[in-house]
């Protein structure tokens, strides 16, 4: 017999999944567009449209990789080669694969049991990707705060407006990856530091960097996590030090994570691709400056409308209860922390450093939105687990 807490968790995930996946699915009436009109934004399936090309391009790619096995189009000089995009002389591809691995998976399972077209499973993955990362929201939040906080965190990121609008049935893109990953990698990596036993606290590390490997499958833009992890243990280890704490375990915990990552990366995906970890620290110089890279040509990206600097008004759009609430979360579990007696009675988990690694994953998340709106879905895991801790 299952008991109260274990209960009370699995009706909490359960509703948590449920709302994120209900929630989009209404999303596929078009509300707002007329019963005369609806036709126009329907395919043959009486389904929308997809929202945007980078929803045709990965079925493309998909529908490539069920046809003959692999993404490009064809193989030239053994590098595939895509040969629609940059018509016509094509470009070799280059692009994370996990998106297409996932969906042709998934394709292969239900057409095991029935006859399911590739369009109608691209079409429906995200909404069932998505409420994965309220899933995690709310058992990495619970780490640190109670049912009531873990359970705010999770249901605020099923439904955080940007990540929810490119996450609907329909947006077939790796957006669906950028929140649960994020979340997982740190989760995992926190309870690897923050565990006494030293044998799983090496066993999480490793599985941390499992993930972080997934996550390089998954999205170009990973790095920018991994530099954040190693960065700030880096400095933590010295502060360590200074302070006279033993380092060894934390020395331990951060190569192995480095190594798993890196090696995965290596044996699974060539050599090649260790050239996109090194060059992590020369894209964040890249973010920090201002020089058109395409000159003397005009820069053709002020044209895409999702990398022009948000506006207020964006932000908070895109954030909703998030910016507001993980802001002043910072301020009031810093108070929190800073009183032995609040801290004991409402934050016996939280500790400073964690609290410093989050502020800092904000402050970077909130850089980076110089470069566009679209990373807005860069912030909203911090964001998440302070407003969850706030709400606890």
């Amino acid at each position: 017999m299952l008991n109260k807490d274990l209960l009370l968790q699995l009706t909490i995930v359960l509703a948590i999944l449920m709302l994120g996946f209900i929630l989009r699915a209404e999303t596929i009436n078009l509300h707002g567009i007329s019963i005369d009109e609806k036709s126009f934004y329907q395919d043959d399936h009486g389904l929308p449209y997809f929202y945007e090309l980078d929803s045709y391009y990965n079925y493309r790619l998909t529908h490539n990789f069920l046809d003959h096995g692999y993404l490009g189009d064809e193989i030239i000089d053994g590098r595939e080669w895509d040969l629609h995009s940059y018509y016509p002389p094509g470009v070799p591809l280059d692009y994370p694969p996990l998106i297409v691995y996932l969906t042709a998976f998934l394709y292969r399972v239900v057409n095991f049991f029935s006859n399911v077209p590739l369009h109608m499973i691209s079409f429906w993955l995200p909404s069932f990707i998505a409420p994965l990362a309220g899933v995690i929201a709310y058992f990495f939040t619970r780490r640190f705060t109670n049912e009531l906080g873990a359970l705010a965190a999770g249901i605020l990121t099923v439904m955080a407006p940007f990540y929810f609008t490119r996450t609907v049935p329909g947006w077939f893109d790796t957006d669906m990856f950028n929140i649960m990953f994020p979340l997982l990698i740190v989760w995992i990596f926190t309870e690897a530091v923050m565990i006494k036993n030293l044998k799983k606290s090496l066993t999480l590390s490793i599985l941390a960097g499992i993930v972080m490997f997934l996550f390089s499958t998954a999205w170009n833009g990973w790095q920018y996590l991994f530099y954040i992890i190693f960065a700030f243990n880096v400095l933590y280890i010295l502060w360590c030090k200074i302070k006279g704490r033993n380092i060894l375990p934390l020395i331990l915990i951060l190569s192995i994570f480095i190594s798993t990552t890196i090696l995965l990366i290596v044996f699974c995906t060539g050599s090649l691709n260790l050239i996109n970890v090194l060059q992590g620290p020369i894209e964040l110089f890249r973010l920090s400056n201002s020089n058109n890279i395409w000159s003397p040509w005009p820069d053709v990206y002020t044209s895409v409308s999702e990398l022009k600097k948000p506006s207020f008004t964006e932000l908070v759009g895109g954030f909703g209860v998030l910016l507001l609430g993980g802001i002043f979360g910072f301020f009031w579990t810093g108070r929190f922390l800073s009183n032995e007696n609040l801290k004991n009675r409402y934050l016996k988990k939280m500790n400073w450093d964690f609290y410093i690694f989050l502020v800092i994953w904000s402050i970077i998340g909130f850089f980076s939105l110089t470069k566009g709106v679209r990373f807005i879905i860069l912030v909203i895991p911090p964001l998440i687990i302070s407003t969850g801790i706030l709400i606890g």
